[in-house]
């Protein structure tokens, strides 16, 4: 389901299953998106992809699932502050081939993403996984156990961890906080 570039839209309570490519996609100009309940199920690429050259911003996602995918689970990728403020709520990735959430950038982000009880599992990469450049993304009360990489790798600057328990290490950039977590 390739939705282009959208505005100030809801999709709640969909299923998307066995496409050929990505579940969901979209980007290039997209804001005030919301995903309520939307389920990606056992797609030959991502669960969802959000990627674009052009501003994406305001962008939730409430009790999404993407599991059995072929690629990541949810894969954004931005281009130069072009994704801002997005929420993820109580969403689930499980038993994708890739990473579970997989956050990267061709160039320093500026991103103000919140990543908030969220919980990888049983995937091919790692949990949550953030590229060097993408920027001030934290992750609260989030679970991450028994991927095939690290629970938690997180490499860009500004970001926060509290809360969250991982069954693997962390692989931390210098400039990560880590308040009250639970790591083996």
């Amino acid at each position: 389901l390739s939705l282009g570039s959208m505005n100030s839209s809801t999709f709640s309570d969909i299923l998307v299953q066995n496409c050929t490519g990505d579940g969901i996609s979209f980007g290039n100009g997209s804001y005030r998106l919301s995903f309520q309940n939307v389920q990606s199920f056992s797609n030959d690429g991502n669960g969802f992809t959000i990627t674009g050259t052009v501003s994406i911003t305001r962008c939730s996602f409430l009790d999404c699932l993407a599991n059995y995918n072929g690629g990541v689970g949810f894969s954004f990728n931005a281009r130069t502050n072009d994704m801002t403020s997005m929420n993820l709520l109580g969403c689930n990735a499980v038993f994708n081939t890739g990473d579970g959430f997989d956050f990267s950038a061709t160039s320093s982000s500026d991103t103000n993403t919140a990543v908030v009880n969220c919980i990888s599992t049983d995937n091919g990469g790692i949990g949550f996984d953030v590229d060097n450049n993408f920027q001030r993304i934290s992750f609260s009360n989030c679970y991450a156990d028994a991927n095939a990489g690290d629970g938690f790798e997180i490499g860009a600057p500004n970001c926060k961890i509290v809360g969250c328990y991982s069954s693997t290490p962390l692989d931390l950039s210098n400039s990560v906080v880590a308040v009250g977590n639970s790591f083996a």
